[in-house]
């Protein structure tokens, strides 16, 4: 982990836990962490900033007392077996939570760009991509009038659908001497794999290194779909953060 990393996962922390004291007081997130309200006011005030294990062990805490609130805004339909995830994307709270696990994750490793799908994944990239600096390149259902693209044909049983990436992004993101350029593939809910399957297509095609697909929910099962098997096998890891037992 460089300087700059350590240093922007300390902030990231203090910024995350500013968000949690919102819906909390400091006698329940003393309760929680186990630090004193003093320390825990000077944190959240901006006036002193965790050191790097300190920072870590804040997050996995509070991300494990946490975590389950995202399962509170996901919407299933038990008899059509329709997911709705669209009120977890939307929620700040939500947000800030899966980035801060995607950036833990990632840290110490190289990130040039986000790739997401425009929709759920666009939002929780943008996020992602803020946080760590580098551009959000978001792949479309539509062609625009004009211009060059890289497409990927998404694979759901006996129907297809192609998305598209303009090649100027990606071009121009090359041209920022970037000799080995990486992207993370971020999805809001993975079930068969399919859409993330042909970002990472996308990405290669484009000749770009796809070092991880990150998604903040997936259905039970998901890991054993074909596309996220052949993900792995070509050394793609691919995580999600919540399951969905429905």
């Amino acid at each position: 982990m460089t300087r700059a990393e350590e240093f922007r996962l300390r902030l990231f922390t203090v910024d995350f836990l500013r968000m949690v004291k919102q819906t909390m007081t400091y006698a329940a997130l003393e309760r929680l962490t186990g630090l004193p309200t003093s320390v825990l006011n000077r944190y959240v005030k901006g006036q002193v900033i965790p050191l790097k294990k300190r920072a870590e062990e804040l997050l996995r805490v509070l991300r494990r007392s946490l975590g389950d609130v995202a399962l509170d805004f996901v919407v299933v339909d038990e008899e059509t077996g329709f997911i709705d995830v669209e009120g977890a994307v939307s929620n700040p709270f939500v947000r800030r939570m899966f980035c801060g696990w995607v950036v833990e994750k990632v840290t110490g490793g190289q990130v040039n760009a986000v790739l997401a799908l425009n929709g759920d994944g666009a939002v929780l990239g943008a996020e992602i991509s803020s946080v760590l600096n580098v551009p959000l390149i978001r792949a479309r259902e539509k062609r625009r009038a004009g211009g060059a693209y890289y497409t990927g044909v998404v694979r759901r049983g006996w129907r297809s659908e192609e998305i598209y990436v303009q090649k100027s992004l990606l071009k121009k993101l090359r041209k920022k001497g970037v000799k080995k350029s990486a992207v993370i593939v971020v999805e809001g809910l993975i079930r068969t794999g399919a859409t993330v399957s042909a970002l990472c297509d996308i990405a290669e095609k484009a000749g770009f290194v796809v070092t991880g697909v990150f998604s903040l929910f997936g259905v039970k099962g998901w890991e054993k779909a074909p596309a996220i098997r052949a993900l792995e096998e070509k050394g793609v890891p691919c995580y999600v953060a919540h399951l969905i037992w429905s």
